[in-house]
């Protein structure tokens, strides 16, 4: 079963259209509206150790993803993805 970002990469590459995936936004951090956010705010989500092994599992998680659509992982399918950013905006607030 796909869900909505697996469907979506679909209909995208059905119009030849690769996808950029952020894996975090800075306005979740910033709003306390994550678990990132609430837990660490935007100052220590960067420098907190805890706060790091967590997203590094997040990343590896996201990259692991296998899409049912191709049965490869999400590290593998390049014919849907271009790229991926760890953070969208990252820091764009700190001095």
């Amino acid at each position: 079963m796909l869900n909505r970002l697996d469907t979506f990469m679909v209909k995208a590459h059905s119009y030849g259209i690769k996808l950029l995936i952020s894996i975090h936004s800075y306005n979740t951090l910033e709003g306390a509206k994550d678990f990132y956010g609430k837990w660490y705010g935007t100052g220590d989500f960067y420098t907190d150790s805890n706060a790091i092994k967590y997203f590094k599992e997040r990343i590896a998680h996201v990259l692991a993803h296998v899409n049912p659509a191709n049965g490869k992982t999400w590290s593998q399918s390049s014919e849907y993805i271009f790229a991926f950013e760890a953070q969208n905006e990252a820091m764009h607030n700190q001095v």
